[in-house]
């Protein structure tokens, strides 16, 4: 699986194996092309506009997780292992903030990091709002496998902090970097 860089513009993707091609016009597009272990073509596919990938991971029943931003929004997403949408969710974090990476947990959990400003709601319409001290202060976000909002803990000074990278160790502590 690839995940191809942010199309602007009108442009045409492929050739692919079987001779398709696919023609995306938009001002920003995130696409996923997807091939199989044997590198055979299996299908490509186009998810909104405005969105930058971040992070993709996969899980074991080849479910597709991204991470990305939007306008001032971050943005999680669960395809099928066809690129259908299973679900989504889109946090508004305000103004030249970013919605960065992502990773599975061993129970299956998505962790989900980047940065905001003023306040967030992080997980609409429930209300469970953080507002930041700082310019900025990082954020992670847990999901389970259904997207549902499990927690989110933010973090920062008076400054510009963001939460860029993730990885967690073999006992499941996550570090934000």
């Amino acid at each position: 699986m690839k995940a191809d860089r942010v199309i602007r513009g009108r442009r045409t993707i492929g050739p692919f194996p079987q001779g398709l091609t696919k023609t995306i016009v938009a001002a920003s597009l995130v696409c996923i092309v997807h091939a199989s272990k044997a590198q055979s073509f299996e299908w490509v596919k186009q998810y909104g506009g405005g969105n930058e990938i971040a992070r993709i991971v996969t899980d074991a029943d080849g479910n597709i997780y991204w991470s990305g931003t939007g306008v001032h929004t971050g943005l999680i997403r669960k395809v099928s292992p066809q690129g259908n949408l299973i679900w989504s969710k889109t946090l508004s974090l305000g103004t030249n903030s970013f919605g960065g990476e992502c990773l599975l947990g061993p129970d299956g959990a998505l962790y989900f990091a980047g940065n905001f400003n003023a306040t967030c709601d992080f997980d609409p319409p429930n209300n469970v709002l953080r507002t930041a001290v700082g310019e900025h202060d990082a954020f992670l976000l847990k999901c389970d496998t259904a997207g549902n909002f499990q927690w989110v803990k933010t973090f920062g000074g008076l400054g510009d902090d963001s939460g860029h990278n993730l990885c967690m160790d073999a006992s499941g502590h996550i570090c934000v970097v």
